[in-house]
C-alpha cells in the first residue's frame, strides 16, 4: 500500500536524492580546503590563501544550497505521499455501505483519518529522505577516510552504521506500543464524538459529572499508551546517540595508538 504512494511521487524523492547525494560531496570535499587554507595562510602564501578561501567559500555555499534544496524537494516528497494516504483513506470511508459505515462510531473514523495518517507519515514517509541523508554522509566519509587509513575507514563505517540498526532491535515492541496508542484514541475520540451528538441528552438528564468520570477514565488509558510510545522512543533514541558518541571515542583512541 505505501509501496503505491512512494511511487506516485518518486520524481519528488529522486530530486530530494540528487541534491543530498551532491550536498555532502561539496560538504566532504570542503574538510579538505579547509585544511589547505588554514596551511597556506600559516605559511604566509597570501595568494593561494586567497584562491583556496574563495574554493572555500564556493564549496559552503553549494553544500547549503542544495541541502536547502534537498529539504524542499523531501517536503513535496513527505507532503505529497500524505495527501494521497489521506485521500484513500476518505475514499474507503464513502465506499462503505451504510450498515458498514454504521458498525463503527464517527470518531473512530476522525481518528484514522487524521492520527493514523499522521503516524504514516512521521514513520515512513519522513524517515525515508532522513535515512537516505544519513546513509550518504557515512558513505561518503568512509570514502573520505579511505584515502587517508583503510583500517580507520572500516572501523568508522561499523560504528556510524550501528545506529541504524537499533531501532530494528525494538521495532516489535515499538509497534506494538504506537498500534495501542492508535487504538486508545481512537476508542477516546469515538466517544467523544458520541457525547458531544448527545450534548443535550446529557443536560437534560445532569449527567455532566458522570459523563466526565468516564472521559477521565477514557483520556487517561490514550495518555499512558502514549506515555509508553514517546518512553520506548526515547530510549531507542538514548542508545542510538550513546552509540554514536561511542565511536568517536574509538575511532579517536584507535587513530592516536597507530
Amino acid at each position: 500500500m505505501l509501496k503505491k504512494y512512494k511511487k506516485k511521487n518518486r520524481v519528488w524523492f529522486a530530486a530530494a536524492w540528487l541534491c543530498i547525494l551532491i550536498s555532502n560531496l561539496f560538504a566532504v570535499t570542503m574538510q579538505f580546503f579547509k585544511g589547505d587554507v588554514l596551511d597556506y595562510a600559516i605559511q604566509g602564501e597570501g595568494q593561494t590563501t586567497v584562491k583556496y578561501a574563495v574554493l572555500l567559500f564556493a564549496f559552503i555555499l553549494g553544500e547549503v544550497s542544495f541541502y536547502f534544496m534537498y529539504n524542499q524537494f523531501s517536503a513535496r516528497y513527505i507532503v505529497g505521499c500524505t495527501r494521497c494516504l489521506k485521500h484513500d483513506i476518505f475514499e474507503r470511508i464513502l465506499r462503505r455501505s451504510y450498515v458498514e459505515f454504521k458498525d463503527k462510531q464517527t470518531g473512530e473514523y476522525i481518528a484514522k483519518y487524521t492520527n493514523e495518517a499522521d503516524t504514516i507519515r512521521s514513520l515512513h514517509f519522513s524517515m525515508l529522505p532522513v535515512f537516505w541523508d544519513i546513509l550518504i554522509k557515512i558513505v561518503f566519509v568512509s570514502i573520505a577516510l579511505l584515502c587517508l587509513d583503510y583500517r580507520i575507514a572500516i572501523i568508522t563505517l561499523v560504528l556510524l552504521t550501528t545506529p541504524l540498526y537499533v531501532p530494528k532491535l525494538i521495532e516489535k515492541q515499538l509497534q506494538k506500543t504506537q498500534t495501542e496508542y492508535l487504538q486508545a484514541v481512537e476508542r477516546n475520540l469515538a466517544k467523544v464524538n458520541d457525547w458531544l451528538a448527545g450534548f443535550e441528552i446529557i443536560k437534560n438528564f445532569s449527567m455532566e459529572r458522570k459523563i466526565m468520570e468516564i472521559f477521565t477514565e477514557s483520556s487517561n488509558r490514550a495518555m499512558e499508551k502514549m506515555q509508553k510510545d514517546r518512553q520506548l522512543g526515547a530510549i531507542s533514541q538514548l542508545m542510538t546517540t550513546l552509540i554514536s558518541y561511542l565511536s568517536y571515542f574509538i575511532v579517536l583512541v584507535y587513530a592516536s595508538s597507530n
